[in-house]
């Protein structure tokens, strides 16, 4: 009765949420029980005024080849699990989560000035949490997460393959759960489930989203490097595209004079990248450019563009020495290839070639347009047979590709020529 619910709220001690519910008090002497003001105050009680679930004792944690894997047991609470399987680290608790659900729907109420408007339910006592919950609780940690249109998953899929520190948040409806990439592999983490699945195809990875109720991608934001950071190796400046510095790349004075006096020495020790000293030394005037060099440079710039902010585009880098791998048969190399992410999932994907073993040139394949453009800085007319290598390659892929324009870009349109277009 109305008598009743004003005695219990003139025992609140917070006089702004007593204030509130008094005015929000209907006039008739009886209120019904689905109406929004008895639904707000259940919520009130038995949910966030409620004693702590015992649910959290029921998380555990494993560890994989991919990294972390958090379970939920008998527990409702896959949401925390889902945020933290994707971003590899045990950084939610079931208690913060609990906190950011109760905080999202007690700001709804205070906005709406009114215990008698409908605020929709941001968690259950055990668990549940709605996905604006997760959404917060990933920003929280540093964190973004943004909604995926389910019905074009080609167009976006790419991110999780070539952005570090990302992942899928599938929801279900009634559970969600994570689809986690790491440098070998991609693998589903369902905290109902014992283990990790491993997915080694595509057509695996697409299946596995197909027909969901939502999808969210989540990544870590680029870190800026702070200017007083005493990690030279960090200083190096890569070119922007977009403007016209000409520069290929600068070194710290002291970093440069530490890489001329590894160069000076013997070929064993590695850079990151795989670029050994020995492959460095090719960058001299007059050497023959060491195609690691060149796959290391490529990898580098396409992983930069890549994470950029809105990139227009997806780019992957192919190795160098790919076409030359089990005797040159594009056919056993495309079987081999089954298992890794399809090069035709990308919108560039630029493919060195060594011709003759004397002449480099570069090979630009753009799936979207059904295009192979063979770019060579010494012109003519030939096309190369590493180009047909690489057709029949994409065409054991999907046999589409093999319908693919080539396009010999000569030597005097390259400057006229750019990735965007």
């Amino acid at each position: 009765t109305r008598h009743q619910l004003s005695a219990i709220f003139n025992s609140w001690q917070d006089e702004d949420w007593k204030r509130l519910a008094l005015e929000s008090l209907p006039d008739r002497a009886c209120v019904k029980r689905d109406e929004p003001f008895l639904k707000n105050l259940r919520h009130l009680s038995e949910v966030i005024l409620a004693p702590k679930s015992s649910a959290h004792a029921q998380l555990s944690v494993q560890h994989f080849v991919g990294g972390l894997f958090q379970r939920q047991g008998s527990s409702n609470l896959c949401g925390v699990c889902a945020v933290n399987n994707a971003i590899g680290e045990t950084k939610i608790s079931a208690s913060e989560m609990d906190s950011i659900a109760d905080s999202l729907w007690l700001d709804g109420l205070k906005h709406t000035g009114s215990f008698s408007t409908p605020i929709d339910g941001t968690r259950y006592r055990d668990g549940m949490y709605s996905i604006e919950v997760l959404e917060k609780a990933a920003e929280s940690v540093g964190w973004t997460m943004a909604r995926l249109d389910s019905r074009n998953i080609s167009e976006q899929i790419v991110h999780l393959f070539e952005l570090t520190q990302s992942a899928i948040l599938i929801c279900t409806g009634s559970h969600y759960y994570t689809i986690k990439s790491w440098k070998t592999g991609v693998a589903v983490l369902d905290s109902l489930q014992e283990h990790p699945r491993f997915l080694f195809t595509s057509a695996d990875i697409f299946t596995e989203l197909a027909g969901k109720d939502a999808l969210y991608f989540l990544q870590q934001p680029i870190q800026k490097q702070d200017s007083k950071s005493t990690d030279e190796s960090a200083a190096v400046h890569w070119p922007n595209p977009k403007s016209h510095d000409n520069t290929f790349l600068q070194l710290p004075p002291t970093l440069e004079k530490k890489v001329v006096e590894l160069m000076s020495t013997g070929g064993g020790t590695t850079f990151p990248g795989g670029v050994t000293i020995t492959a460095l030394k090719t960058l001299a005037q007059g050497e023959w450019l060491n195609s690691s060099v060149i796959e290391a440079f490529l990898r580098k710039a396409t992983h930069s563009v890549n994470r950029e902010k809105n990139a227009p585009f997806y780019t992957l880098a192919m190795d160098p020495d790919f076409i030359r791998m089990k005797g040159g048969n594009m056919a056993l190399m495309a079987s081999a290839y089954q298992k890794r992410v399809s090069p035709l999932l990308f919108d560039i994907v630029l493919w060195p070639i060594l011709i003759s073993r004397s002449h480099w040139a570069l090979v630009v394949v753009k799936p979207k347009l059904k295009q192979v453009l063979h770019f060579d800085s010494l012109g003519g007319s030939a096309m190369p047979p590493e180009v047909q290598k690489i057709r029949t390659f994409l065409a054991a892929l999907n046999e589409e590709a093999s319908h693919y324009a080539v396009v010999n870009v000569a030597a005097r349109s390259v400057s006229c020529f750019t990735a965007g277009q």
